[in-house]
C-alpha cells in the first residue's frame, strides 16, 4: 500500500521514521509517497543494524529524477525505493549494512562505492533476486 503524504508534514511512519526522510529533494512537487511495505523492511534493516540509518534519496518526483539522470522507470518515482546510508559512513560499516539489506530485501543496488546502499520492493524476479552495481 502507498502511503501519501505533503511536503513538510513529518508524519511519524515507524518507530525510526519519518516522513520527512523520504521527501521528494526539489523544491517543485508537494505531493509526497513511500511503500508501506519499503518503510516496513527498512524499519527492520535498521533493528538489525543497531545504529541510525540516514535516508540519502526516497521519493523522486519524475522532474527531479530526470534532473538528477536517475533510470526511466526508477521505483523512487513510485515509492518503492530508497538508497540508504550509515550515519558513519565507512567500508565496514556500508558492508554490514549491505548484508543486512541483502538478507532483508530481493532488489539491492551496491553502491557502497559511492556510499549507500538502494533497496526497493518492486516485485521479485522469478528468477530470484535482484542484484546490481553502480
Amino acid at each position: 500500500m502507498i502511503i501519501t503524504f505533503k511536503k513538510g508534514e513529518n508524519k511519524q511512519l515507524t518507530d525510526h521514521f519519518n516522513s520527512s526522510e523520504f521527501e521528494c529533494p526539489c523544491k517543485k512537487c508537494d505531493e509526497q509517497k513511500v511503500d508501506e511495505k519499503l518503510i516496513e523492511k527498512l524499519d527492520e534493516v535498521r533493528e538489525k543494524y543497531g545504529k541510525a540509518v540516514r535516508v540519502n534519496s526516497g521519493y523522486r518526483c519524475p522532474a527531479h529524477n530526470k534532473a538528477i539522470g536517475g533510470k526511466e522507470n526508477s521505483s523512487h518515482m513510485s515509492g518503492l525505493a530508497a538508497d540508504i546510508a550509515p550515519v558513519l559512513t565507512t567500508l565496514d560499516e556500508l558492508d554490514n549494512l549491505y548484508d543486512i539489506c541483502y538478507n532483508v530485501f530481493d532488489n539491492i543496488g551496491d553502491g557502497r562505492l559511492k556510499g549507500f546502499v538502494h533497496v526497493d520492493v518492486r516485485e521479485k524476479k522469478p528468477t530470484g533476486k535482484r542484484l546490481w552495481m553502480y
